[in-house]
């Protein structure tokens, strides 16, 4: 099937949407994928909705309640929206796709990988080494500080969680824009 893509303006924001022989899908747009895929969270799951190309985030607890079926109204009004979002999300599971989780992503092994390229002799030993054990994230910050390598470690990360970005919306046989 022929897929086609077309731009709508909606105020200042472009929308993208996809024709497929009547169905309609928006397209994710990869700035604000990595955006969502670098504020995951262990207490809950994200979603890209694939009708209104809305991003999101369900806690656990808030898909708990729609799983058993607790009306909204029994919460706080900023957990209402979020909860029946929830129950749509399981009564529609197909115009929902669940996010890259933090294990998808591993940030761990992202740092790995920025530590053990090419540097100035002894760099890339002293970054392997902070990277472990407790408080890795800490002094590997500190150090990048010190070295004055922040802007190349940020760029790096955003390179790698785009590649996992474009994987996710292949596997999931999304169409993507890439600003």
């Amino acid at each position: 099937m022929e897929q086609s893509l077309r731009a709508k303006e909606r105020g200042s924001e472009e929308s993208a949407v996809i024709e497929d022989g009547g169905k309609m899908e928006k397209a994710v747009k990869l700035k604000e994928l990595i955006g969502e895929m670098d504020l995951g969270s262990e207490e809950g799951t994200s979603y890209w909705n694939r009708k209104t190309g809305e991003f999101v985030y369900i806690t656990d607890e808030m898909m708990e309640a729609a799983e058993e079926g607790t009306p909204p109204e029994d919460f706080p009004d900023w957990m209402r929206k979020p909860i029946a979002i929830a129950g749509d999300i399981l009564q529609h599971e197909a115009d929902y796709v669940v996010l890259p989780s933090k294990f998808d992503i591993n940030e761990n092994r992202i740092m790995e990988a920025f530590c053990s390229l090419p540097r100035e002799p002894g760099i890339s030993e002293t970054l392997l080494r902070d990277i472990k054990g407790r408080g890795a994230f800490g002094r590997f910050k500190d150090r990048i500080h010190e070295l004055g390598i922040e802007d190349d470690w940020y760029k790096f990360k955003e390179e790698a969680l785009k590649k996992i970005a474009v994987e996710w919306c292949e596997e999931n046989q999304l169409t993507y824009i890439d600003e």
